[in-house]
């Protein structure tokens, strides 16, 4: 036994669009907004890191005499 054809049930297949469009609007905004923080961390741990010219000049080396036997 067959159903007549009745109004189908559910959300309008245009609503379901535009609700997938703005969770995508919003996950696109997230992911900026974390891409944005990681970077200002990385920039501030670069900043706090100091100069780096110092800390790669080798220590001068002493010559010593070698103990006599």
């Amino acid at each position: 036994m067959r159903h007549a054809a009745g109004r189908a049930r559910g959300t309008h297949p245009l609503d379901r669009v535009q609700r997938a469009r703005t969770g995508l609007a919003a996950l696109a905004i997230t992911a900026l907004l974390s891409a944005l923080a990681v970077a200002g961390l990385i920039g501030l741990a670069q900043l706090r890191s100091g100069d780096f010219d110092s800390q790669t000049t080798p220590p001068t080396v002493q010559m010593v005499q070698p103990p006599v036997r």
